[in-house]
């Protein structure tokens, strides 16, 4: 009886020492055991709008004051007035040296020398020579009072005159009038205060 007694308490007191031992394997494995705390992370989105603006560069347009203008430049007579003239004469010529004009008091008119202009209207013909009906090379106010007209030969040119630039004009007295010519790339258009006027090229003749 007392060996069972034994026995019991022997059991009992295994099983007690095994639990104290699981307990203190199971606090010491929990003490040796590290923890990472967890780190909070944030995302910034930038949208089109908050991004920097792109690098600009300076424009290579011309300033306003440099662009090109259609107005004409006025020039004064008295750049192409004639050395030592005593009627008051004035020349100019195109820039290409096509066309010659030449301005006194009475009589304003342009040339082409070399070039005859042909199938010109018998009725804007001056009626000076019979040759003019096969091609004219001068043509004009020879009257400050008529129309333009054109025919062969009717005054002098000066070759070396100053040149009328294109884009250029310059008005001269004719008459109890004024007539202003303007330079073109096209020819030469003059016009009396009056209301006449003509277009002279190296291929054209035209009246208004």
């Amino acid at each position: 009886m007392r060996s069972r007694i034994t026995l019991a308490l022997r059991t009992v007191l295994l099983a007690t020492l095994l639990a104290a031992g699981l307990t203190t394997a199971a606090c010491s494995s929990d003490s040796g055991r590290t923890t990472t705390p967890s780190t909070a992370t944030s995302t910034v989105t930038v949208t089109a709008s908050q991004a920097a603006p792109p690098a600009t560069t300076s424009p290579t347009e011309p300033p306003p004051s440099a662009a090109p203008t259609s107005r004409e430049v006025d020039r004064t007579s008295a750049d192409f007035a004639r050395p030592g003239s005593t009627e008051g004469a004035f020349d100019f010529r195109s820039p290409s040296g096509a066309i010659f004009c030449t301005s006194t008091p009475q009589v304003m008119v342009c040339g082409t020398p070399g070039i005859r202009i042909p199938n010109i209207p018998a009725d804007q013909l001056c009626g000076i020579y019979p040759e003019e009906a096969s091609g004219a090379s001068r043509f004009g106010f020879l009257s400050p009072s008529k129309p333009a007209c054109a025919t062969m030969i009717q005054g002098s040119i000066r070759r070396d005159s100053p040149v009328l630039g294109y884009g250029q004009r310059v008005s001269f007295a004719l008459g109890n009038n004024t007539v202003r010519c303007s330079m073109s790339i096209d020819g030469v258009r003059c016009q009396r205060s009056d209301g006449p006027s003509m277009f002279v090229s190296k291929t054209r003749f035209a009246r208004g």
